[in-house]
């Protein structure tokens, strides 16, 4: 009797059907396994920015309690420099009062951006380290010495970038293989941005932004007057009408040159106690909303971006959905506001001032300062 054959292969009908399943089954997966390991990158985000909690904690008690902010200024003859004794410096990280192992030039950090106005979001139309950046984007450098071992480039660590953002974390590497190699290790002031490039060899298609800047931003309500922006809960007006005519409603109105009367009624040492409502204040977040591509900013519908708050706690958040209203008499939610004006001025931000109307910006500034609220 035959011994019946024994098939050891596929049709072209059995292989097609299953192609086709498995095809429909990666199909199915690939979102779940995407979402995972989306959720991956913001759990490892969400760590990072707790030790920025943790680096303010480690500041405050090495700084009498204070916020993170400038070093002191020396005072004395430099006093157009550094500006007056006692205060936190116009300036830090310059070539002849290092901090931290960064220098910059005589030029250093400004401490406050904008010279009309305290260090807020519109500081991202400066270039550079040395030139018209604030502590708000560059609080890393005051700050790396309570958070990690290393000093100067070597202290530009994973910590500062988003495990998401993979732009800044190239644009850092080049930056430092730059200042190893063709400085030898030396930060000395750095050209003049060409076409909103660095006009380094190697880096000329970097935007100076994504150097300078690591992917997280520190609140500049930290570190100003609180007084610009509180109001008074009982009639809604502001306790110091002066200051806030002047700074509060960020018109963008009046010198341009940073005096000393200026940085003394802007800039001040704010201290930990100072906030009232510590569980909903942040104090830094990711300004770059690189988890998800719904969104090009922090405040963007959909965007999911980490923050930091000021009880030591940190956590994920949507800002759009969580983030607090503005609302002046109850000092809570945001003081800036700007309209969207295009790219018609290349260099610039793509956001103008405005006094009514517009998108709200949620952390940077809040009503009541260091004393309101971000978050229910």
């Amino acid at each position: 009797m035959p011994t019946p054959h024994r098939r050891t292969g596929f049709t072209l009908v059995e292989l097609a059907i299953s192609t086709v399943a498995l095809s429909t089954f990666l199909l199915a997966t690939v979102g779940p396994i995407e979402r995972t390991r989306q959720q991956a990158r913001v759990s490892a985000c969400t760590a990072r920015i707790g030790q920025h909690a943790q680096g303010m904690f480690n500041f405050a008690s090495a700084n009498d309690q204070s916020t993170p902010n400038a070093p002191d200024s020396p005072g004395g003859d430099l006093t157009d420099t550094y500006g007056p004794r006692g205060m936190p410096a116009f300036r830090f990280a310059t070539a002849d009062r290092p901090n931290h192992g960064f220098a910059f030039g005589d030029d250093g950090i400004r401490t406050m951006g904008h010279p009309t106005s305290p260090p807020t979001f519109l500081t991202h139309t400066d270039q550079w380290m040395n030139a018209d950046q604030s502590l708000s984007q560059l609080y890393w450098v005051v700050l790396s010495q309570y958070m990690v071992a290393d000093r100067g480039i070597d202290a530009m660590q994973q910590v500062f970038v988003s495990p998401s953002d993979e732009q800044t974390r190239s644009d850092w590497d080049a930056f430092i293989a730059w200042v190893k190699d063709d400085r030898e290790g030396t930060l000395p002031a750095l050209p003049e941005p060409k076409d909103n490039s660095a006009p380094i060899a190697g880096l000329e298609g970097t935007a100076p932004s994504g150097i300078s800047n690591g992917s997280y931003l520190y609140a500049s309500s930290m570190f100003c007057n609180p007084e610009i922006w509180l109001h008074n809960p009982r009639n809604g007006t502001p306790v110091n009408a002066r200051l806030y005519e002047k700074w509060g409603r960020f018109d963008g109105a009046g010198e341009t040159v940073v005096t000393v009367e200026k940085y003394r009624e802007v800039v001040r040492k704010n201290r930990i106690s100072d906030s009232i409502y510590p569980s909903q204040k942040v104090a830094f977040f990711l300004e770059r909303a690189v988890h998800d591509g719904r969104s090009s900013y922090w405040f963007g519908p959909g965007a999911t971006i980490p923050i930091a708050l000021f009880d030591g706690s940190a956590r994920a958040i949507e800002p759009a959905a969580s983030a607090i209203a503005s609302t002046p008499r109850e000092n809570a939610g945001p003081a800036l506001t700007l309209h969207y004006k295009g790219n018609d001025h290349p260099g610039q931000s793509p956001f103008t001032n405005a006094t009514e109307g517009g998108i709200e910006i949620p952390f940077v500034a809040t009503w009541g300062g260091i004393r309101g609220r971000d978050l229910e």
